[in-house]
């Protein structure tokens, strides 16, 4: 293993370290900083893996979360996930790209395709729920934060809602509020500075139309508004809304 793999599984795999001296007995945050090419990709997903309750086949829907700046990275932590846990034949990936449904093996209700229970509902099925039906079992899930707080809301909203629901949905959304363990967010400079730049550049050019219309109101609006969501990015948003109680601090 490389220096940042090796120092990284001895915190990460903390809980396993009882009875030995001048180690960690209790996992906990943590960053890994490391030149690219270092390996950190694997300096968090071993430990995890390693430290699995249940396991790749008892892991519980969501055990791990994983967010991303784009889906593209998510996409290449899916493989590397599967060389260290191949799927078993006939299954997909042990980690769910949300956002990515070519690429997770299971195109379930795509093409505008509909159940019996879907055409009595007489509504369209929002993108939440259909990747909730394509998850299955998935223990790891990786996405781009808005992508995943779209996710989890709608299954908040499922958990919530005692019509027009199936069984597999409400026990894969009830599932996915329950299981979470640990949530990596991967390159979060990235996560934080691209959300930054792409908020200044549409304030920017709202605030010129504004000048250029003479609208003094919409003017202030925008002002107002910088200073509020300031510090609201996705990725804050995401962690606010997701059911982990260590999250809370």
């Amino acid at each position: 293993p490389t220096s940042v793999q090796h120092a990284a599984f001895t915190i990460l795999s903390a809980n396993q370290n009882k009875g030995k001296r001048d180690l960690p007995t209790k996992r906990t945050n943590g960053i890994i900083a490391s030149p690219t090419g270092t390996g950190k990709t694997l300096a968090y997903l071993l430990p995890l893996l390693c430290t699995s309750p249940g396991g790749q086949s008892g892991e519980g829907t969501g055990g791990v979360l994983i967010v991303t700046p784009t889906i593209e990275l998510a996409c290449q932590i899916q493989r590397e996930v599967d060389v260290l846990w191949p799927p078993p034949p006939g299954s997909s990936s042990s980690c769910f790209v949300v956002g990515a449904d070519e690429l997770n093996g299971n195109n379930f209700l795509q093409d505008g395709q509909l159940t019996n229970e879907d055409e009595n509902a007489m509504e369209p099925i929002s993108p939440g729920r259909i990747t909730l039906r394509s998850i299955q079992h998935a223990p790891l899930i990786a996405g781009t934060p808005k992508m995943l707080r779209m996710l989890y809301r709608e299954a908040e909203r499922i958990v919530n809602d005692p019509y027009l629901i199936s069984k597999q949905e409400r026990a894969t959304a009830k599932s996915l509020l329950a299981n979470p363990r640990a949530i990596v967010l991967d390159e979060a400079d990235r996560l934080l500075r691209t959300e930054a730049v792409a908020r200044e550049t549409a304030e920017r050019k709202q605030r010129k139309l504004a000048e250029r219309q003479g609208d003094e109101t919409t003017l202030a609006a925008l002002k107002k508004k910088r200073l509020v969501i300031a510090r609201e990015t996705q990725t804050e948003l995401l962690l606010r809304d997701l059911p982990i109680r260590s999250l809370e601090d």
